[in-house]
């Protein structure tokens, strides 16, 4: 298009651009974006450079669609190094055109670039792209009465309200355990007090919050906050802000609360930031329990006095751990409300599947008054259905009219996990969690029977272990506890106490272990006796979380802080691998933790080699793999070349850290900025498992289970508020129960871009199958029997992106197909080659 050029010639991808008339949004024509293939680096078509003026309103909009759910950043950046983003936002488009846009407060005066950058493999149009001055406050209509919907916070920890926890510094390195399910607690109305309440348990170290739902507001003006709190005992102080995902804000406050009922406000002028979502903070900064109720956010100075947004505030609440069930077990929910309920009114109830399927439950008739609570059970239902479903309630007056909000909840049902509270050394399925009860119980129920210590707990870690000289402390009943469940653990070896280090005085927080032990005698000190502590424990060990950062390793340099380098590095790993083994000779020392092949190549020409058992690398990335040049297959490709180069091809690979960092909820309507419902990201994660498998890569580790999300701002978290679950867990959860106790065997990819990968062990066969990108028609398997990614059975028509799996009989069958030598098909004509497994093509980066 006129004014924009790419600038994607850094980048290995290889992308096209097409002018097209079919349907333009706007004017004559659209622009056309073909992305082949994304090896390393971003395509980006750029349009600039633009003057901006520091603090100037600016609204970016990009219109768009794509056929293969690409998803499609907007940013604004600098022109030059260092490259800063200024703003931006990754949307997923759909088929029809949609308006990609956002609102931003510039930062700097000086030019930038206007960038539209296609994030994965396939076809997306783009028109009407526009960046320009915000329109004049005046232009825009007053949002009017109460922006919180679930004001009265019926059910504590529901409808999108979120925990949030911040650990003091000095807990950081080993956080005790916390009890979030008693951090928070619902009081419905009484004859005492006939409004709902919350009771959030406050602690005198640890920031104990929560946080609403984020709503959307007319950013850049006045807005007032206002709740009422009681505090027992009197006189904690809170902290109240509205704030968006970066927590930034205009709205602060800290006040302090009393023993009695007491309405407090606080008014501010929000900024204007990307998608202009804020949630409201409730922050009790002292130990005790603090009572809240009728929480408001309005535009303006007022009104304070609360004024609910519905008639009547309904919850959905899941009563197993997480949501989640098993096979043939009833998930019951109870149904909350309070408010105003009429004469004559009823619940409506509808279950939502992962397949958009829709399906009502009888309505219940409620009593008038100002409360109700219900017990639905769904008896093994939906019909004995696998997969995530959202039970929405809402209340209808007897004129059949809403009013209420759509209360939701999230029932998970999964198969049980094939090998529940076996210790498997063997397993690719790992995760970052902490040690405790129900995070241990989550991943084994999920099927994960590995977690890695990074800042989940830091209990290995040299700054836990040894805190002062000669003091330590060891954490053998966490330990335990995770393998009491079925989970080995991944050992951390690093960190460097503040004693231990240059750390600056004036660094705190979590960066201050990161840096570079002074040391190295010291260091091997600290690894012997941990290795040595845990031996029959903990026999796995990984040297440094992420070295090849700067801020994770990190040293003092002529004053100057700067990042350590692969000669800094290699000498600990090899005093690690020294110390490990005469502590432990079973030790397994897990190396290199790399990202880019330059930190690679760097340690392996500074003497990597031989000290240690694995490498390790991490990744994270949002787009699709399993295609021949796909992100999973170019990283391993490219660390394994180097790896020869230097004599260790035949070392194991592990991957210890990554995911795919995509914000999304299965939530409807709660989350205002976040479109994709996790269905996309639960595809990514089966596949990118199966790929890695297939290349020999031996576990996974997703990061992470640890953290506490909330919507607008899930950072590395794939939960929901109050740790449910979300698609992609049911896809986990399913693979494992097909394939742990397998090994993976063959790789077929056919001339239509249909991969097939087969696994055998434990007496079990299972085929895996999915198409490279668009969907491909079965074929002669059309009717076979398999289990799609949700565990449910089904026939095949299509080979789509998400993978089915053939089991049995039907698995065996297709691996005597693919078995079929090469040979004796090569006197076939074209017509008669089978197409799943008989028409190989060339494959080399597999």
């Amino acid at each position: 298009a006129r004014a924009w050029q790419d600038n994607s010639g850094w980048a290995r991808v290889i992308v096209e651009y097409r002018q097209v008339q079919e349907e333009p949004h706007g004017g004559q024509s659209a622009q056309r974006i073909v992305v082949e293939r994304i090896s390393d680096g971003a395509v980006q078509l750029i349009q600039g450079p633009v003057e901006l003026q520091e603090g100037g309103p600016y609204r970016a909009c990009v219109f768009a669609r794509t056929p293969h759910a690409v998803p499609l950043r907007i940013q604004v950046r600098r022109p030059g190094a260092p490259y800063t983003t200024y703003a931006g936002r990754t949307f997923r488009p759909g088929p029809e055109w949609t308006a990609c846009q956002f609102a931003f407060s510039s930062p700097v005066s000086g030019p930038a670039l206007f960038m539209i950058m296609p994030e994965d493999h396939g076809m997306v149009d783009v028109d009407d792209a526009s960046l320009e001055p915000a329109p004049p406050d005046s232009d825009v209509p007053p949002k009017e009465g109460n922006l919180l919907v679930t004001g009265r916070m019926v059910g504590a920890v529901a409808n999108g309200w979120a925990p949030g926890r911040d650990e003091p510094d000095e807990h950081l390195d080993s956080p005790p355990p916390w009890d979030m399910q008693a951090a928070y607690r619902y009081v419905p109305p009484s004859a005492e007090e006939p409004d709902p309440h919350v009771v959030i348990r406050g602690e005198d170290a640890a920031q104990v919050s929560l946080y609403s739902p984020p709503v959307v507001v007319n950013a850049g003006r006045t807005h007032t906050l206002s709740l009422d709190m009681r505090a027992e005992p009197g006189g904690i102080e809170v902290w109240l802000t509205v704030e968006d995902s970066e927590r930034r804000s205009g709205i602060r406050r800290a006040v302090t609360v009393t023993d009695r009922w007491t309405r407090y406000t606080a008014s501010g002028q929000l900024p204007l930031a990307e998608g202009s979502a804020f949630a409201v903070r409730i922050c009790p900064l002292a130990e005790g329990d603090l009572h809240v109720r009728n929480v408001q956010l309005v535009e303006g100075e007022g009104p304070v006095e609360f004024e609910p947004a519905v008639r009547v505030e309904v919850a959905v609440i899941p009563e197993a751990p997480n949501g989640l069930v098993f096979d043939g077990e009833p998930a019951a929910l109870s149904l909350i409300g309070a408010g105003d309920v009429p004469e004559g009114a009823r619940v409506e109830l509808a279950v939502h599947d992962l397949y958009g399927n829709v399906r009502r439950l009888p309505n219940l008739a409620l009593a008038a008054g100002n409360r109700f609570e219900e017990r639905v059970s769904l008896e093994a239902a939906p019909e004995g259905a696998r997969g995530l479903f959202r039970v929405e309630a809402r209340v209808l007056d007897a004129a059949g009219h809403a009013i209420s909000n759509v209360g939701q909840g999230l029932v998970a049902r999964v198969p049980r996990p094939r090998y529940p509270d076996r210790l498997l050394p063997d397993s690719a399925f790992g995760a970052h969690i902490p040690l405790d009860a129900p995070s241990a119980r989550l991943a084994r129920n999920l099927g994960i029977k590995w977690c890695r210590i990074h800042d989940a707990s830091f209990i290995t870690t040299w700054a836990a272990a040894e805190p002062e000289p000669g003091q330590w402390r060891f954490f053998d009943d966490r330990v335990e506890l995770v393998r009491s469940h079925g989970i080995m653990v991944l050992g951390m070896l690093d960190c460097a106490p503040a004693w231990a280090s240059d750390a600056p005085d004036d660094v705190r927080g979590y960066f201050r272990r990161y840096y570079v032990p002074n040391d190295v005698d010291a260091w091997a000190d600290y690894c012997r006796a941990v290795v040595a502590h845990y031996a029959g424990l903990v026999d796995h060990w990984e040297v440094w979380n992420e070295p090849w950062v700067g801020s994770f390793f990190r040293k003092v340099v002529d004053g100057e802080q700067v990042g350590g380098t692969p000669e800094d590095y290699v000498p600990l790993l090899r005093a690690a691998y020294t110390a490990a083994r005469e502590a432990n000779p079973d030790a397994v020392v897990v190396g290199v933790d790399t990202y880019f092949t330059e930190w690679t190549k760097g340690c392996l020409e500074a003497g990597a080699g031989g000290w240690f058992d694995v490498f390790s690398f991490h990744q994270y990335t949002e787009r699709m793999p399993g295609t021949p040049h796909g992100p999973v297959a170019s990283m391993v490709g490219g660390h394994r070349a180097l790896l020869a180069e230097h004599g260790l091809g035949d070392v194991e690979v592990w991957h210890t850290e990554g995911g795919n960092a995509a914000p999304a909820t299965f939530y409807r309507g709660l989350d205002p900025l976040v479109t994709s419902d996790g269905t996309r990201e639960a595809v990514w994660y089966a596949r990118y498992l199966l790929t890695a498998l297939s290349l020999d890569v031996r576990k996974f580790f997703l990061y992470t289970l640890h953290a506490y999300p909330r919507l607008g701002a899930h950072g590395f978290t794939p939960l929901e508020p109050g740790g449910y679950l979300q698609p992609w867990a049911i896809a986990q959860a399913n693979l494992a129960h097909l394939i742990e106790g397998t090994r993976f065997r063959r790789r077929i990819r056919t001339d239509d871009g249909v991969v097939c990968l087969t696994f055998e062990g434990d007496g079990r066969q299972v085929a895996a199958l999915f198409a490279e990108r668009d969907a491909v028609p079965a074929g002669e398997l059309t009717g076979t029997a398999a289990v799609d990614l949700w565990g449910n059975a089904t026939t095949l028509q299509e080979i789509a992106r998400a993978p089915v799996y053939l089991t049995g009989t039907a698995a065996a069958t297709v691996m005597r197909a693919l078995e079929e030598p090469q040979a004796h098909r090569a006197g076939r004509p074209p017509e008669a080659r089978k197409p799943y497994g008989l028409a190989r093509v060339p494959s080399p980066a597999f």
